[in-house]
């Protein structure tokens, strides 16, 4: 049994996770997050395969038994964090020991302004410090909006969890989803 880890995918990158299970029935489940996922979605035999694992990563004393417990898992062949960057370290810290089977990948979603990392020090410190880590494919997924009849809109949480299954599927290391230009026709 290999293992996916989701961070901060209980609301709603929730789709997401259960699209994950119905593609890969051999994968169990860990879901970091402060609340418990709702899996009334789920069938049995699959809500068997899930496990919470609380945890506030903001908070460093959560965030660091939280870390000692993904330590634990071994054969981790899938990781989608969405940490919002009042953790900036949160995630290397949560990742820094987990046992990683070979061709693993982590995929980290980023809000719109992700597409500018020059205005912020957080997605460019991001970008260089997992780039490198030989330990799994690195997949920076940043969400962007929809524009239609020249006008905009934030994406749907159907298509944000789609778009974060099909990053994954898709192996690039940088994937959009939605557009993030024109810049000024954000919503």
């Amino acid at each position: 049994m290999t293992t996916f880890v989701g961070i901060g995918m209980t609301g709603m990158l929730l789709p997401c996770v259960m699209q994950i299970l119905a593609h890969d029935q051999l994968l169990d489940v860990v879901l970091v997050s402060r609340r418990a996922p709702d899996l009334r979605g789920l069938s049995v035999k699959d809500r068997t395969r899930v496990r919470h694992l609380p945890c506030d990563y903001a908070d460093p004393e959560q965030r660091k038994h939280c870390a000692c417990e993904l330590a634990k898992l071994t054969g981790v062949e899938l990781v989608i964090a969405w940490v919002h960057s009042n953790a900036p370290h949160a995630l290397e810290e949560l990742l820094e020991h987990v046992d990683f089977c070979n061709d693993a990948a982590v995929l980290q979603v980023f809000g719109s302004a992700a597409s500018r990392p020059e205005s912020n020090a957080f997605y460019r410190d991001h970008d260089a410090l997992f780039s490198d880590d030989k330990r799994f494919l690195y997949q920076k997924v940043v969400l962007g909006f929809e524009v239609s009849s020249g006008r905009s809109r934030w994406l749907t949480h159907s298509e944000i969890s789609g778009g974060v299954f099909k990053a994954w599927q898709s192996g690039s290391s940088h994937v959009v989803v939605g557009v993030v230009e024109p810049w000024s026709s954000r919503p």
